[in-house]
């Protein structure tokens, strides 16, 4: 991008920001809005996936990238009038997949996949309620069932759904996440919209059997704020590396500015 068309960028950034509406360009949610936030912390993680320690839930492996809005589906998925209801689209995809050709955005697991990490991000709405066509069918069920749709996905060694929100938003509604994130739960609503000709599959259930009940998938929910510890705590850990080539490596002040931004986010979308 050009130095000029930076400048308007940034301008345009101040100005959503501005407390005066009149001096407001746009709406401040258009800047300030959890999928950037998200992809900030995906680019953030997969610049410095080697700093991050193996266990973190947001660690990349050698041969994963990350894509924001990819598109997954169900094909075996109904509503009680019969049409297709197991379609979404991911905030975020971390793993060893490609773009469909032709599409937009459509995800297509690769051979040798070794991870494949679906990321569900909110600020202040919650996750979308089902329809009037499957009104039990919420947005954690439609993407856990799309994940258990992809062609390949039982050869996969790490494969995970997580969600991530603003720590108060938990502490409001303890329950209700408990709930919509309760695996049995999860794996009734959908063996309840596969058809009786596709319960028979024995792939399918075996697949559903394995990730939700047997825990084959992880599935957690993740704070924003704990996330920009992290990332903090491994700054300071550079900081203190003893190797000047690691300590070149990564650009420090980073959490600040991300804690900066996650404050006009929270702002913005009427956040506690």
């Amino acid at each position: 991008m050009n130095s000029i068309l930076g400048e308007c960028f940034n301008d345009l950034y101040n100005k959503a920001d501005e407390d005066n509406h009149k001096k407001r360009s746009t709406h401040g949610t258009e800047f300030f809005n959890e999928t950037w936030m998200l992809r900030l912390v995906l680019k953030w993680f997969d610049d410095n996936r080697d700093m991050v320690s193996l266990n973190y839930p947001l660690k990349m492996l050698p041969n994963s990238h990350w894509f924001s809005e990819g598109l997954m589906g169900a094909e075996n998925q109904v509503g009680e009038n019969g049409t297709r209801i197991g379609t979404t689209q991911a905030d975020g995809i971390i793993g060893d997949f490609e773009i469909k050709g032709g599409t937009k955005g459509k995800i297509e697991i690769q051979d040798g996949c070794k991870q494949f990490v679906v990321i569900e991000s909110k600020m202040g709405s919650d996750f979308s309620k089902g329809t009037k066509n499957a009104p039990r069918y919420n947005q954690v069920v439609r993407s856990i069932a799309c994940i258990c749709g992809l062609y390949g996905i039982d050869k996969v060694d790490n494969i995970g759904f997580y969600a991530i929100i603003p720590k108060s938003k938990y502490e409001k509604k303890t329950e209700y996440l408990k709930d919509i994130f309760d695996r049995k739960n999860i794996e009734r609503i959908i063996m309840d919209h596969t058809p009786p000709e596709n319960r028979k599959d024995d792939e399918w259930s075996d697949i559903t059997t394995k990730l939700i009940i047997d825990k084959g998938m992880k599935l957690r929910i993740l704070f924003w704020e704990e996330i920009i510890k992290e990332i903090g705590d491994i700054e300071e850990r550079i900081k203190k590396n003893k190797s000047k080539e690691k300590r070149k490596s990564i650009k420090r002040g980073f959490s600040d500015e991300l804690n900066n931004y996650y404050t006009k986010c929270k702002k913005h979308n009427n956040v506690d």
